[in-house]
């Protein structure tokens, strides 16, 4: 009788666990459709530069490959703006995204522009990360 009792205990367990992951891995898709989905009703602001960095975060936990686009899109309109933040942040975006991949030399190179423009802002906390 205890040993079917711990049997279901694992079971349910095990079946819980599973829900949990499943429901956080699909919660996270439909952030990320959501996200994608306002983009256009964005102006080109810095605003818009941080939802771009924010879906670029949310793909390198899936695909690291599919985060840089909407990095360098950062990245491009943050220099557009003059928001150094934000150009240091997508610097820093493509630059895990690449090392993600494994393209470590491509990773340091954003990883050194990064740093540079958080050195230039006196951005302590950007520096040390």
């Amino acid at each position: 009788m205890l040993k079917a009792v711990q049997l279901m205990k694992s079971r349910l367990t095990f079946l819980c666990s599973f829900l949990l992951l499943y429901t956080w891995c699909t919660g996270q898709a439909v952030s990320i459709d959501s996200l994608k989905a306002l983009l256009p009703s964005y102006k080109d602001d810095t605003l818009k530069v941080d939802k771009l960095l924010e879906i670029s975060a949310k793909y390198y936990g899936i695909d690291p490959q599919l985060a840089i686009p909407y990095a360098i899109q950062a990245k491009d309109l943050a220099a557009q703006l003059n928001y150094e933040k934000g150009l240091a942040l997508a610097y820093k975006r493509i630059g895990l995204a690449y090392y993600g991949q494994s393209k470590y030399i491509e990773a340091i190179e954003n990883y050194n522009h990064s740093l540079e423009v958080f050195e230039k802002l006196k951005n302590k906390v950007g520096i040390s990360n």
